[in-house]
C-alpha cells in the first residue's frame, strides 16, 4: 500500500471537523489553520530523533535541548481515548507509557503512577494522593507528553507568521515553516508532519497503517482506574 493511501487512510479516522487540503491543478496552495492536522482517532506513527545537522544559531528564538537523555524514536499507536507509546533508547530495554482518556500511567522507580495529561497526579482508589514522582517543574506529565504531533505542536501559534514557501522534501510536497531556529515541513496534500527541527533537534516522522481494533489497557493498569473511577464516584454521591 502507497505512503500517500495509508496517510489518506488515517486522515479518514478524523471525521467531519477536519479535512485534507485540496487545490486545484496549477494553483499554489496556501496554508491554513490549524496548520497541522489533529492526531486522528485510529493512527500508528513513529518518529526518529537526532541532533540537528546544523544547530541554531546564537539569535536564534529556540533553545537547545539536550540530546543525550532523548530516545533515538518514539512509537506511537492511538485508538480512541487509549494510546500507547514506545520509547526506544539506545543500549536500553524500551519504555512504554499508556494512556486512557487524559490519564496516563506514568513507570517509576516506585512503581506505575496515574498522573492527569495536565501534570496532576490522580488520587488513588482509598482517596488520598499517591506519592508524586513527577519533577514540581514538569510542565506535563513527562518530558515527552504531547497530546498532538510531538515536535510539531509549536507550529500551531506561529503558522501565519513562519510559513516560507511550498517546497519537495523527500519528494513530498510540504508547506516549509521557519521560525528563528525552529522549522517544519508539513505535507501539502494531508496536513500531516513529515519533519522538523525543534531546539537543536531534527525529527523524521513515518504514518503506518492505523491499527483495525481497539487497545486495551494492562489488566493490572484497568484495574487501579477502575479502583480510582469507583472511589471517585462514591465521594461524589455524598457530597
Amino acid at each position: 500500500m502507497s505512503r500517500k493511501r495509508i496517510l489518506y487512510m488515517l486522515l479518514g479516522a478524523i471525521g467531519p471537523a477536519f479535512s485534507p487540503a485540496t487545490f486545484a491543478q496549477g494553483e499554489t496552495p496556501v496554508p491554513k489553520p490549524p496548520y497541522v492536522a489533529p492526531v486522528p482517532s485510529y493512527a500508528h506513527w513513529t518518529i526518529r530523533i537526532q541532533p540537528a545537522s546544523s544547530p541554531a544559531s546564537p539569535q536564534s528564538a529556540s533553545p537547545t535541548r539536550d540530546t543525550t537523555s532523548l530516545p533515538l524514536m518514539i512509537d506511537t499507536v492511538k485508538t480512541g481515548g487509549v494510546k500507547q507509546v514506545t520509547l526506544s533508547y539506545a543500549g536500553l530495554p524500551p519504555e512504554q507509557i499508556n494512556e486512557k482518556d487524559g490519564i496516563i500511567f506514568l513507570p517509576t522507580p516506585k512503581g506505575t503512577v496515574m498522573v492527569h495529561d495536565s501534570g496532576g497526579v490522580v488520587p488513588n482508589g482509598s482517596g488520598s494522593s499517591t506519592p508524586d514522582p513527577v519533577d514540581p517543574e514538569m510542565t506535563g506529565p513527562y518530558p515527552l507528553y504531547s497530546p498532538g504531533f510531538l515536535f510539531a505542536d509549536w507550529l500551531g501559534g506561529k503558522g501565519s507568521s513562519s510559513f516560507k514557501n511550498v517546497v519537495l522534501y523527500n519528494q513530498v510536497r510540504c508547506f516549509h515553516y521557519q521560525d528563528g531556529g525552529d522549522e517544519a515541513w508539513i505535507d501539502v496534500d494531508t496536513m500531516l508532519p513529515v519533519a522538523t527541527k525543534h531546539e537543536g533537534i531534527e525529527v523524521d516522522f513515518q504514518f503506518l497503517a492505523a491499527p483495525t481494533s481497539p487497545l486495551q489497557l494492562p489488566p493490572e493498569e484497568a484495574a487501579s482506574l477502575q479502583k480510582t473511577e469507583d472511589a471517585s464516584k462514591a465521594f461524589n454521591s455524598v457530597r
